[in-house]
């Protein structure tokens, strides 16, 4: 799937995408799945706890759930979330050398007011 494909697919599955912050692995396959019946499939899960790899693995699990990562700042992160099933990811350094490397995963935003912060394909 294209970088473009991968955008569209994951701006088109609903109108909002939660981001969620989970610290207990067993809380997140219900949670997606409660998600998912909810019409929100596609969940961007935060790297802020030592559960989110195992998390974005369990959710990928989940049928219908479109899995994803943020914030990703580094390389390293980027092959953790595609390792761990990720199929997009959001960060906020498109000009980095890494990040171009990475954009079949990455999807980026600009910094600023939430309503200008818009997927662009880099």
């Amino acid at each position: 799937m294209t970088h473009s494909e991968i955008i569209a697919r994951v701006c088109a599955a609903a109108p909002v995408i939660p981001v969620l912050t989970i610290e207990r692995l067993e809380d997140a396959q219900p949670l997606a799945r409660a998600l998912v019946a909810g019409g929100l499939p596609a969940l961007e899960i935060t790297l802020r706890t030592d559960a989110a790899l195992e998390a974005i693995a369990a959710i990928a699990e989940v049928e219908g759930a479109i899995a994803g990562v943020g914030t990703l700042l580094s390389p390293t992160q980027v092959r953790n979330a595609k390792s761990a099933g990720a199929i997009f990811g959001v960060s906020p350094e498109p000009r980095q050398p890494w990040s171009r490397r990475h954009k079949n995963l990455i999807y980026h935003y600009y910094q600023g007011p939430p309503q200008q912060q818009r997927p662009c394909a880099c």
